[in-house]
């Protein structure tokens, strides 16, 4: 009696590693076939867009080059890029306050305090058009290479835009 269960025992076996095999198989030409069509939908380019991380970012840092053209590193030259720090004084927030450099926009003052990455030659403006008061903002941090603007420089607005004076960095 024991042969035949051991007998038993192999065939059943054999049984569900048939089964396994099958499902196994199964799954492998499935992965294939999901992963040739996934393949063949990155190639179109609003999906890469979407599905790739380094083209969003390249897609961006191609957006602030068009914005800011100088600040491009060309064969002959790099250009280093240079930050200004203005904070608010007479008030914690102003969410119609507006920065702008070249008379573009860059940031607003939710935040008392902005920090901002700017150009030789650009031009820093505050515009608190919006308000009817006197605001009071003060140049707090530079990077080490720029010259002008100065830290503890004061620009007071009164209901319009005022402009720096352009940035100037130090001669190396």
């Amino acid at each position: 009696m024991k042969p035949r269960r051991h007998r038993k025992a192999v065939q059943d076996f054999t049984y569900w590693m048939d089964r396994l095999e099958k499902y196994l198989i199964r799954v492998v030409v499935t992965g294939v076939i999901l992963l040739v069509i996934v393949q063949a939908y990155i190639f179109q380019d609003s999906t890469r867009f979407y599905m790739s991380f380094s083209e969003r970012l390249n897609q961006e840092v191609a957006k602030f080059y068009r914005q800011y053209p100088r600040a491009r590193p060309t064969s002959s030259e790099v250009t280093a890029f240079a930050t200004v720090t203005i904070r608010l004084v007479n008030f914690s927030t102003l969410q119609k306050a507006r920065l702008l450099i070249n008379d573009v926009e860059v940031t607003d003052f939710r935040e008392k305090q902005v920090t901002v990455k700017v150009n030789p030659g650009d031009v820093i403006s505050i515009d608190g058009s919006y308000y009817m008061h006197k605001l009071v903002f003060e140049v707090v941090g530079t990077s080490g290479n720029i010259l002008y603007p100065q830290e503890g420089e004061t620009i007071e607005v009164n209901g319009d835009v005022v402009s720096l004076r352009p940035v100037k960095l130090r001669k190396k």
